[in-house]
């Protein structure tokens, strides 16, 4: 396969993975009372008390896993330095919390925004 059509390809593979992103945090959630957890890891402990570990496994491997594409894919795509793409990351996620605590939708969490840039 050629790099230009691979290219396109990933592109298009990018543009995808952020809608469906985008739907799975903030568009595709029910409105609720807007909540914002702003100490670190005050919400992951709390989850040790009171959710099975399959739960806990699967927020935290969740959180970052989501994000992992963007590492990839933005440095291959643009020649982006990876701490740059990394910055990208964080901003995506910082981007999906507020929008989450402006819309009243799930809770806008710093965890998330720690877990998602690892």
């Amino acid at each position: 396969m050629r790099r230009r059509t691979l290219r396109r390809l990933l592109i298009a593979a990018l543009a995808g993975w952020i809608c469906a992103l985008l739907v799975l945090t903030v568009f595709g959630r029910p409105h609720t009372e807007p909540t914002l957890y702003l100490r670190p890891f005050f919400t992951t402990a709390s989850m040790f008390e009171y959710e099975s570990w399959y739960v806990i496994t699967y927020l935290l491997v969740g959180n970052i896993a989501w994000f992992v594409p963007i590492g990839f894919a933005l440095p291959y795509l643009s020649r982006m330095r990876s701490w740059l793409a990394i910055l990208c990351g964080a901003g995506l996620s910082v981007t999906i919390e507020a929008l989450q605590y402006l819309l009243a939708v799930g809770c806008t969490d710093i965890d998330d925004l720690i877990f998602n840039t690892l």
